[in-house]
């Protein structure tokens, strides 16, 4: 369980399947009790892992992201009536996954094609620079938090195998497993457990003759109930490592920690 009481914290989920939270405070929404550490769980064996801090409170009307390379960009805080402070600023977080061994910047996987639109179990193509070095593929809903509210998020390891061409053939999850209609990106890992920069796809929605059965159907209308199978998404965590670190820059620039707004 987490060390104190986090009010008005965020859950990101990351690109690995991890959760990361951040911001809150252990006093409703005063700074004297703001947590600056994150705590990144990892629900494959159920730990937490701190981070290192960050430089303003996250309390009320902050927002955390998953980025498309990987990176969490967390951001803002206060602008309320009972708010201590504004906090027009951001920082980026970098997890461990973006670093070799020797805690360098690790050269990653590259997406060459993706495609735009795809359905609930359809199987789809995704071109890479090397097909034979692909050992993982995950699926991301774009999220977005406000009010400490997750609007928005999925996660799936994704079945895949490697086709000709450098392209991999990937099996998209049924609605039964848990696909939702929206925006994910799609994350191809290397052995070294460094992922590429996502592709960023559109899932459509299915006709609804395809999900509704009869017997969920209420009389004289009303509410489908049930048809579409669990919302949890099957988890194949398998991800093991910590660290990470915010990057310290000051001010803003493509690519760097600390943006001034």
């Amino acid at each position: 369980s987490l060390s104190s009481t986090r009010n008005w914290s965020n859950m990101t989920v990351m690109a690995d399947g991890k959760v990361f939270i951040n911001g809150g405070s252990s006093q409703g929404n005063l700074e004297v009790g703001a947590i600056k550490t994150a705590v990144i769980w990892n629900p494959a064996n159920n730990s937490l892992t701190e981070t290192d801090g960050e430089v303003s409170p996250r309390l009320y009307h902050s927002t955390t992201v998953l980025l498309q390379d990987g990176r969490i960009l967390t951001a803002g805080g206060g602008a309320a009536g009972f708010a201590e402070n504004s906090y027009l600023d951001a920082q980026i977080y970098s997890p461990d996954y973006k670093f070799g061994p020797d805690g360098t910047l690790a050269e990653r996987p590259r997406i060459t094609s993706s495609p735009k639109n795809v359905r609930p179990s359809q199987t789809i193509r995704l071109g890479v620079d090397d097909a034979n070095a692909i050992q993982r593929v995950t699926f991301v809903k774009t999220n977005g938090v406000t009010h400490s509210v997750q609007m928005s998020s999925g996660f799936f390891d994704l079945d895949f195998s490697a086709g000709l061409n450098n392209e991999i053939e990937i099996d998209v999850p049924s609605i039964q497993d848990g696909m939702e209609p929206g925006s994910w990106m799609i994350y191809a890992w290397n052995r070294g457990d460094i992922p590429s920069v996502a592709g960023i796809v559109r899932v459509n929605p299915v006709p609804e003759q395809a999900f509704v059965q009869n017997g969920n159907l209420l009389l004289n209308g009303g509410f489908e109930t049930g048809g579409v199978g669990s919302r949890v998404a099957p988890l194949g965590w398998d991800i093991s490592g910590t660290g990470g670190r915010f990057e310290s820059a000051t001010r803003a620039s493509e690519g760097t920690g600390l943006y001034a707004i």
